[in-house]
């Protein structure tokens, strides 16, 4: 009986080291990387605006990550208008450009092997500026431009659905509450130059739904 024992104990010993070798392991992976899809939906390429947001996420353990954002958006123009009634000749050129950095925490909990709902929040420092400068026949007659700095506290609350093993699209809504210094100046310089200035502070608040669909790469 002893023996029996003996052998049935080995036998089982033997089949779970034998399915351990034969099972794939699980993949672990440390890196997220994903962009915005309506960079593409929205046919970035046929408009004269670039809009662009990427994420990057760093794993410090198995349902946690420390994120890192950026969303881009910049356009410039130049317009030419030849009047033929009082033979002048207009140029304006408007351009701008908005900035958008993210650092954040994420935490993730899992539903089942292919549903995550994740929460967390982000720091987001930001920067716009506009530009906008007319010319009457090759003379400057005005002058426009526009600055704001602002930082805002930004939680999340957001679902994500796998693919595969490496790719996996995700969806969040968030909270913002944020401060922006907006500064104005305008010039004009015919006949005689002028010139006003304006500083505004403000503070805002908005909450947005879960209206992008990120695509993110593990590796």
């Amino acid at each position: 009986m002893k023996i029996n024992y003996l052998i049935l104990v080995a036998s089982f010993c033997v089949a779970t080291i034998a399915k351990a070798q034969t099972d794939p392991e699980k993949k672990s992976y440390k890196n997220d990387i994903g962009f915005n899809t309506v960079f593409i939906l929205q046919g970035v390429f046929n408009s004269n605006q670039t809009p662009f947001s990427l994420m990057y996420k760093k794993y410090t353990s198995e349902n946690s990550a420390i994120r890192f954002g950026a969303s881009i958006n910049a356009n410039w123009n130049k317009a030419r208008v030849n009047d033929t009634l009082y033979s002048n000749t207009i140029n304006n050129t408007t351009s701008f450009a908005n900035v958008s950095l993210a650092i954040g925490k994420e935490f993730q909990r899992p539903i089942n092997t292919k549903w995550i709902w994740y929460f967390g929040g982000d720091l987001v420092p930001s920067f716009w500026t506009n530009k906008n400068v007319n010319y009457q026949s090759g003379i400057k007659s005005y002058e426009y431009s526009y600055k704001s700095y602002g930082l805002s506290a930004r939680p999340f609350l957001g679902i994500r659905f796998a693919i595969n093993d490496r790719l996996y699209l995700s969806a969040e809504a968030n909270v913002s509450l944020g401060y922006n210094r907006n500064s104005t100046k305008q010039r004009f310089f015919n006949p005689n130059q002028q010139e006003g200035n304006t500083t505004i502070d403000n503070f805002a608040f908005s909450m947005s739904p879960a209206s992008g669909l990120f695509l993110y790469y593990r590796f």
